[in-house]
């Protein structure tokens, strides 16, 4: 959470730091071991040094509270050697939780299957029996499941979630200031609470959730390149439509 709050703090400050050739990561993140180069854009910059930090937050070695047996793993849900659950680590990678790599494209149905088997693990039904405190760590594991599983499901989600492990607050980062696409949003808006025409409604939401699927594939380009700006920049334009599409549903 500490690395989370540095990096929000350098986004925040990029802009006197944007062209600077001193950005020092040793002096915001020290534990950091990386080497980042200085000519690269300050997002690339920010994405390079969150994901130093994550790998060495999250190798920090876990026990097991019944018998002290070390995790093997990253994600410790089940302990290895005595088989018994253990507590939700909040500060576990959504991704992680499914064994998935940490990109925005993703196949759904793999997600779904992954997320059946541990619910099959974890499900608070199967620790009725067992002592107060595997219940409770039971709750708390499937909850976190349910809520990442949610999370990854969606892209407008999944691609929030996905910046935020970056250090990015797409909420904190103001919003879209592109005069056409404000436009065309606020056309969109206008045709749908004077229209009753289910048949136009529903061409135009069809036609968002088309430009919903550009910015889908614009995001993901992005964070391929490694840029984070345009990246977020993608996401705000994605919840323009999303909030369209769901204003359509709930018209119709």
């Amino acid at each position: 959470m500490a690395g989370r709050r540095i990096l929000r703090q350098v986004w925040r400050r990029g802009a006197r730091w944007r062209d600077s050739t001193s950005f020092s990561t040793r002096a915001i993140a020290p534990a950091c071991d990386i080497s980042i180069d200085r000519g690269a854009p300050f997002g690339s910059r920010v994405f390079e040094l969150w994901r130093g930090y994550s790998s060495v937050g999250t190798s920090k070695q876990r026990q097991c509270w019944s018998c002290g047996a070390a995790a093997q793993a990253v994600v410790f849900m089940l302990c290895p050697a005595c088989k018994i659950i253990q507590p939700a680590n909040r500060l576990v990678n959504f991704f992680d939780i499914f064994d998935l790599k940490k990109e925005f494209e993703l196949d759904t149905g793999e997600l779904e299957k992954r997320y059946k088997n541990l619910q099959k693990k974890l499900h608070p039904d199967l620790y009725s029996m067992k002592s107060s405190k595997e219940q409770e760590y039971s709750a708390d594991q499937s909850s976190q499941v349910i809520n990442a599983y949610q999370v990854l499901l969606k892209p407008l989600s999944r691609a929030t979630y996905l910046l935020e492990t970056f250090g990015v607050d797409v909420e904190e980062e103001g919003t879209v200031t592109d005069p056409e696409i404000l436009m065309e949003v606020m056309e969109m808006q206008e045709t749908i609470s004077s229209c009753s025409d289910s048949n136009k409604l529903q061409a135009l939401k069809e036609k968002s959730h088309s430009r919903m699927l550009d910015y889908q594939k614009t995001f993901a380009e992005a964070m391929k390149r490694s840029d984070l700006d345009a990246a977020k920049e993608a996401v705000q334009r994605m919840s323009y439509f999303h909030r369209i599409i769901n204003t359509i549903i709930q018209k119709l």
